[in-house]
């Protein structure tokens, strides 16, 4: 009789670790999807991963075993290969090349633990592209079979290091990253998740003239303020993408870091929840607009002096919102957040307004509910733009008429979360999360 209650126990046991395996993928070793999708990442660049498994990584978790992975092609300054992989036919007249990183390279992701999460940008004719652990590289080549980066030797991880890149707090895996690229003149910007004292969160900003072999960071934004960590604290809503406004200032958003500390972003003495105009000559700054969650997308039309601006809604609600830069005082430019939202607080119930005309608040251009994991938004046209997503794996196309109200807004599937985007010389560049790749689209027409 006991052996019997002994042998159920044990299959339930077993039975219980490998469900949970299931419904816990990219934390348990050696069951985790990410692992699964990188292995054959490892075997498709030749690598034997029994040699990259040793002794040593099978005593850490799967999280520090791809951090490391990372960390360790970043101090050793290899050169970086991106294999060509078969084209994507999008559409009739839309073709995706794409391009695998080198899967030691991009391995830790924000969102997702594997494959990993980078940002793209452009100097002169180099192609630029910043991982989400500090990994800088370059290539001139961006239309061969295969595409060389070149490391550029950086202090990236004097601000942001392992240690942090490994907290979090009870109920959330960290998310503490490097955020954005903008490169603009001979100036390169870097976004981050930055601890302002101990357990204590905002984002900063850091700064250097271009270097191509090695390049020292300088800090020209850090709020005195910071987010402690709390149970219902997420880095991962720091917001963060840095865009140039002109010769003179960038323009940086920030997140609310949390339900916990969402008021934040009606809070016109706080950075969170924000747009902000920063002058990169004295570090003075400006509050442009307010009530942001977490800001994913800017795109700055010069022509039509408009500024647009992409979020993530809570559970549903994902925004794409019209500023005017010149719109003050700073409560004109109030995009609702969290009193106004078309989605719903995860988890609680706490009123929110459908409506934001109706609290006072600005309408967004157009909001997605479902969310779409909206990211980052740019001009391909005249009066033509395109948004990214994450979740919904596609690129949306839309036209603004002349009043500026959205029109023909097009889905193209790309069947890969698109971390980052940017356009230039008829072409779309992206970074797909996925597979830790480089999409590019020759857009000789558009889809709408």
């Amino acid at each position: 009789m006991m052996s019997k209650k002994i042998l159920i126990f044990i299959l339930f046991v077993t039975a219980s670790f490998f469900l949970g395996a299931q419904f816990h993928k990219q934390e348990i070793w050696p069951f985790g999807r990410g692992y699964d999708d990188t292995l054959k990442k490892f075997i498709k660049y030749g690598f034997d991963y029994k040699n990259i498994v040793t002794e040593e990584t099978k005593n850490k978790n799967l999280r520090e075993f791809y951090l490391d992975l990372e960390l360790n092609t970043k101090r050793s300054l290899k050169n970086i290969t991106a294999i060509k992989e078969e084209d994507v036919f999008l559409t009739d007249d839309l073709v995706m090349r794409r391009y695998l990183l080198d899967p030691k390279t991009f391995t830790f992701g924000i969102a997702k633990m594997t494959p990993g999460s980078g940002y793209l940008d452009f100097y002169e004719d180099k192609l630029f592209i910043l991982s989400s652990r500090g990994i800088l590289a370059y290539s001139k080549n961006i239309n061969g079979e295969n595409i060389d980066f070149k490391q550029v030797k950086n202090n990236l991880n004097s601000f942001l290091n392992k240690k942090q890149f490994l907290k979090s707090n009870k109920n959330l895996e960290s998310r503490f990253s490097f955020k954005d690229i903008t490169i603009a003149s001979n100036l390169i910007f870097v976004s981050y998740t930055e601890e302002v004292s101990n357990d204590c969160w905002n984002t900063g900003v850091i700064y250097s003239e271009i270097d191509l072999e090695s390049i020292n960071f300088m800090k020209l934004f850090s709020s005195t303020d910071c987010v402690k960590m709390n149970r219902k604290f997420n880095a991962h809503e720091a917001g963060g993408r840095i865009i140039r406004l002109d010769d003179d200032h960038i323009l940086l958003s920030t997140g609310a870091y949390g339900r916990k500390s969402g008021h934040l972003s009606q809070d016109v003495e706080s950075v969170n929840g924000k747009v902000i105009k920063i002058n990169i000559h004295d570090t003075s700054y400006q509050i442009i607009s307010m009530g942001h969650r977490n800001p994913e997308g800017l795109y700055y039309d010069k022509k039509n002096k408009f500024l647009l601006e992409t979020e993530h809604g809570p559970s549903g609600g994902d925004e794409i919102n019209m500023i005017k830069i010149n719109n003050l005082p700073v409560e004109k430019n109030n995009f609702g957040w969290p009193l106004a939202s078309y989605g719903a607080h995860y988890g609680e119930k706490l009123a929110i307004s459908k409506s934001h005309k109706e609290k006072g608040f600005i309408e967004p251009l157009k909001f997605f509910v479902p969310s779409i994991g909206i990211s980052e938004i740019t001009k391909v046209a005249k009066k033509t733009y395109v948004v990214a997503s994450m979740a919904n794996k596609a690129l949306w196309f839309f036209k603004l008429d002349p009043n500026n109200m959205l029109t023909d807004l097009k889905r193209i599937s790309i069947k890969e979360r698109i971390r980052d985007l940017k356009f230039k010389d008829k072409k779309l560049f992206l970074f797909l999360e996925d597979t830790a790749s480089i999409g590019i689209i020759q857009m000789n027409s558009l889809p709408i």
